[in-house]
């Protein structure tokens, strides 16, 4: 067996057929062309083990996050599974626009830190794609800088995860979204996926936002409506603790939205039923409580927004599944959504970190409406796109470039 002529074609053969350990070793020692390094018999071994790899059972992940990425990593850096949490979730504001809120967390022992006069530093790329999930096509992509430092004493171990947070506007729609995180400390970088549905709020069956925990949370006064913050609902902005991971000081809540349909009534009552299970052999008993909204409550735009606290004093320590049921008095009921977390009775688990850095705030401007008429645009959704524009054209007949934008899109 031939290994191939160039430095490329044997490391595209080798991370697509081979383990990482041979894909690590092939890159500073390919015969035909030397990337420096020191040499040794071992990895002279391993790429002679190339002739076994027929018979070997090999990881992919290495190769599938390069095809993944292709054409948006730098060459300069190379790939390196980074453990990292993400939190996800969606949210529609008072005009039933969604908005799509993603928050990330690094435990310190897997963060890589810069250092200069004793001062510790880390510097992050994250690069988010946004593609249409039935053809492919890139409906948003954007570049995130996050670089935080730390106060630290030389040579003590980083004692805080690093955390940063987004909110990306989406219209109604199938979307696949990617993550590369860039390590510009270290120049590698980490890949992650993941398929969402964005629900039309008018046409839609009953929708269960994805459930999350908050840690702590505070109540704003003093808004600019035309403000979006990541994880900021409302009046409250949410601490939602990246890791899943929890202690008996915090004070944790729990909070969702629901949307009803509107086109025939207001249902008479709303009710949710939260369930707290702890993962263990036999299954115990869940902690349960419900929240009802009754139909004075609701209003006519078919948005309802829970937010509950968690009665702690009924946990233990433990691992547990929350489950949140939704049921309307018209017999509708909504799809139940789950997600899972830790929590430790008085141990510490998660230690202090830095706020989270915020992306945002995401500007409700010209430019944002601009932006949402173009999704539905690559969608192929042009009646949308022209309907979005007369609807915002109506409270905001002086925008010139709505205007203009919206002659194009009749023209054509």
């Amino acid at each position: 067996m031939q290994i191939a002529p160039t430095r490329q074609q044997a490391l595209n053969y080798i991370y697509e057929r081979a383990g990482v350990e041979l894909w690590q070793a092939a890159q500073t020692y390919i015969p035909s062309e030397p990337l420096g390094g020191t040499w040794s018999p071992q990895q002279e071994l391993l790429i002679s083990s190339i002739d076994n790899l027929g018979n070997t059972m090999v990881d992919s992940t290495w190769a599938e996050s390069f095809l993944a990425t292709r054409g948006r990593v730098s060459t300069r850096l190379s790939f390196r599974n980074l453990p990292l949490n993400i939190v996800t979730t969606t949210f529609f504001n008072q005009q039933k626009e969604a908005f799509f809120h993603a928050g990330f967390e690094i435990r310190p022992e897997d963060l890589k830190v810069g250092e200069i006069d004793t001062r510790f530093y880390s510097v992050f790329d994250i690069r988010t794609v946004v593609e249409d999930a039935r053809t492919g096509r890139e409906i948003l992509a954007r570049v995130n800088h996050w670089e935080t430092q730390f106060k630290e004493d030389k040579g003590q171990p980083m004692a805080q995860p690093v955390s940063f947070s987004q909110v990306v506007p989406l219209v109604p729609g199938h979307y696949k979204i990617l993550w590369v995180i860039d390590d510009l400390i270290t120049e590698t970088f980490s890949f992650r996926q993941q398929e969402i549905i964005i629900p039309d709020p008018d046409h839609t069956d009953p929708f269960l936002s994805r459930p999350l925990l908050a840690k702590r949370y505070k109540r704003l006064e003093n808004l600019r409506s035309n403000e979006i913050y990541p994880f900021r609902i409302f009046n409250i902005q949410y601490d939602p603790g990246f890791s899943e991971a929890y202690n008996k000081g915090d004070n944790l809540s729990v909070f969702f939205q629901y949307l009803f349909p509107t086109g025939s009534s207001i249902p008479e009552q709303i009710q949710f039923e939260i369930l707290l299970t702890r993962k263990v052999l036999p299954v115990p008993e869940p902690v349960r409580f419900e929240h009802t909204v009754p139909k004075e409550r609701l209003s006519d735009d078919g948005i309802v927004f829970v937010h509950r606290q968690i009665p702690v004093a009924k946990l233990i320590a433990g691992d547990y599944d929350l489950v949140v049921n939704s049921k309307q008095s018209d017999g509708l009921t909504s799809t139940s959504d789950k997600i899972s977390f830790s929590y430790r009775d008085g141990e510490i688990l998660v230690r202090p970190r830095p706020d989270a850095l915020l992306s945002g705030p995401k500007i409700i401007s010209t430019r944002y409406w601009l932006e949402r008429s173009r999704q539905f645009e690559l969608l192929e959704r042009r009646d949308e796109a022209i309907q979005e524009l007369e609807r915002v054209l109506t409270d905001n007949p002086a925008a010139a470039e709505l205007k203009k934008r919206l002659e194009e899109l009749k023209k054509n």
